[in-house]
């Protein structure tokens, strides 16, 4: 809940006549958000915590797009590794992933087929494709596409 303290106090400033009720359900909703690896101060905006999802091998820092089990939705994460004693490895005392990957996109499409192709290509959405392209030429890093288990290596565009 500490980490979480800044949305607490935006949430109770803009209303200050909450009911208990009410501020009960939102404490419980901002508890789930913290159990759920979701950092919601200023500095963590938006940062998820992850166990490399299953693709340790893969070079860090590293750009990626990421398929969920079902092939609907795809994250477009920036992956790092973490340091033995960097703080962000730690919650509660228990000491988690020493990956982190910091969300810059997410793009989903109508449920059914599969973003590999028959030849192994995993498919890039559009609009995240482009992105990710553009950001390994400009940040210099690797990127690949994932899904379940199989990394695909992107190729960067050869234009400015």
């Amino acid at each position: 809940m500490q980490k979480l303290s800044y949305a607490w106090d935006v949430i109770s400033s803009n209303d200050p006549d909450l009911s208990p009720r009410e501020t009960d359900a939102i404490k419980r909703a901002i508890g789930a958000l913290d159990e759920a690896d979701f950092n919601l101060l200023p500095s963590e905006l938006a940062v998820i915590r992850r166990d490399g999802a299953g693709y340790s091998d893969l070079p860090c820092p590293r750009l990626q797009l990421r398929w969920d089990k079902c092939g609907d939705i795809c994250h477009y994460e920036l992956v790092m590794e973490l340091s033995e004693f960097d703080i962000r490895r730690e919650k509660n005392g228990e000491v988690r992933s020493r990956f982190i990957a910091v969300p810059m996109g997410c793009t989903t499409r109508y449920p059914g087929g599969s973003p590999r192709s028959e030849a192994g290509v995993i498919d890039t959405p559009y609009r995240d494709g482009v992105h990710i392209r553009l950001d390994m030429k400009h940040l210099d890093l690797p990127g690949y596409a994932l899904w379940e288990g199989h990394a695909y290596a992107l190729q960067e565009f050869s234009h400015d």
